[in-house]
């Protein structure tokens, strides 16, 4: 099902006849990490209903975003980046959930071209094998989409695209949607447990479905 095109306005805000709730998790540490997260959300244009920010418990605390967001959730402690989604997940409104990662850039095409039966991506600049991106995409608020949360921050995504394809979900890539990702801006600042909490999330996948992502994955969808 593909969402009507007639809007109308609210504010300075579009809004669409099929809702679309925007989840963004969040994890700043450095002032490049709140331009970062700016120019992110700057570049959706409003293209949505509702923006949901997932603060992990942040080092730093930008205020901007608290009221930036139409809900805002500050998690206790850094629960790891599967949860924090999750969390933004259920209590989003929208007909659709676009989730999207702060260090992503939309470069051009609309929220609105993504919202189709299963999971639809974007062309991510400079990548094109595979074609799915955990870091942007947008489902259908009635697949559920929450992730496995037995994983911390890795692999998370490689078990949803999976067991959807397992299942007959589409994932579809939109080419009409263009996306830049910067890719591991808040890993790379919390490099110290990055690598245990890899290898943890790694055997996690490996144990589940008994086979290697690293080797095997890209050619089972």
């Amino acid at each position: 099902m593909e969402t009507s095109g007639i809007c109308y306005k609210k504010g300075e805000r579009l809004l669409f006849k099929m809702k679309i709730s925007v989840v963004i998790p969040i994890f700043l540490a450095t002032l490049d990490h709140v331009q970062i997260t700016r120019d992110c959300i700057f570049s959706l244009n409003k293209q949505y209903n509702e923006l949901i920010i997932v603060d992990n418990d942040s080092s730093m605390f930008a205020p901007e975003f608290k009221y930036k967001a139409d809900k805002y959730i500050k998690m206790d402690r850094n629960m790891g980046y599967i949860k924090a989604v999750n969390c933004g997940i259920k209590v989003a409104t929208g007909d659709y959930i676009a989730i999207v990662s702060n260090d992503t850039i939309l470069i051009k095409g609309s929220l609105q071209d993504l919202c189709k039966d299963g999971y639809s991506f974007p062309t991510i600049l400079n990548k094109e094998i595979p074609f799915w991106d955990g870091s942007f995409y947008v489902f259908p608020k009635k697949l559920g989409g929450l992730y496995d949360e037995r994983y911390e921050s890795y692999f998370g995504d490689l078990d949803k695209f999976y067991n959807a394809s397992l299942k007959k979900i589409p994932l579809e890539r939109i080419d009409s949607v263009l996306v830049k990702h910067l890719k591991s801006q808040t890993a790379n600042a919390i490099s110290d447990y990055r690598e245990t909490i890899y290898n943890q999330d790694h055997k996690i996948f490996m144990d589940k479905w008994n086979f290697n992502p690293i080797k095997d994955y890209y050619t089972l969808i």
